[in-house]
Formats: C-alpha cells, structure tokens, sequence
C-alpha cells in the first residue's frame, strides 16, 4: 500500500517557482522536498538569495502553475470561500478595483482613495494602490 502512494507522489507534476516546486493541490516544497508550511493568514516562508520574504501560499501556487506573473492590481480568491483551500482548480484572478467596488460604492472608493493620497503622497509619488485603480467607474 506504501508503495502505491509512493509511486503516486512521483508521478505528481510538480511547477518551478523559483528554486521551489509547487503542485497543483497547493503544496509547497523547498529544494530539499520538504513541504512549507502555510502559516496563519495564508502566508508561506520563502528564501531567496539568502534573505526571508513571506508572500501568500494561494498567489505562489497561482503563479507557479499557470505561469502567469502576477501585478499589484490582482488578488487571487478562492472559489468555495475556503481560504484554507489553496489548490490551483479553486484559484482565480480578480482585479483589485472590482474587489472594493462589490464591498463599497464608487464615492466611498473615491473618498477612500484621497485619504489614502492626502497621508502618503509626502512619502511616495503614487501610492500602490492609485497605480492598479486610479479611475473607476460605476459598473
């Protein structure tokens, strides 16, 4: 019996991500094999280059498998609403301007939007946020 489930891990396709390897069931693992864990929140530990970065599990298994780089302006959402279920057939695609105009009004976006400007522009020239929605319209 172990060795029908062995032979099945090894016929699993397996997605480069760096020096990563993802599959489609949303499992992570390191050059070693071993799989990462996904911390609370989504969040998966990764190293490059010596240096620790975390970046959500959902966006590494969306990018690795379709191959696809992902911008700023995209967030990826699950289709049953598990968050906990990351394999890629539940994954899709949504434009962040589209995400807050189904949780606010256009107005409200707007208002929310030059707060966002009035308390960062002495920071940065354009806060991220302007660069994936700076013009909406009512659908």
């Amino acid at each position: 019996m172990d060795n029908l489930k062995d032979n099945k891990n090894k016929e699993e396709i397996l997605y480069e991500y760096g020096s990563y390897k993802v599959s489609r069931d949303g499992s992570i693992y390191d050059i070693l094999m071993n799989k990462r864990p996904v911390l609370k929140g989504g969040i998966v530990t990764l190293f490059r280059n010596g240096k620790r970065y975390n970046k959500k599990a959902a966006r590494v298994v969306y990018e690795a498998v379709s191959g696809q780089k992902l911008t700023k302006c995209d967030v990826i959402k699950n289709k049953d609403g598990d968050e906990t279920n990351i394999a890629f057939d539940n994954l899709y695609i949504e434009k962040r301007k589209n995400v807050m105009l189904k949780h606010f009004t256009p107005e409200q976006v707007e208002q929310i939007r030059k707060e966002y400007n009035k308390d960062t522009v002495a920071f940065m020239q354009t806060p991220p946020i302007m660069k994936c929605a700076t013009s909406i319209t009512a659908p």
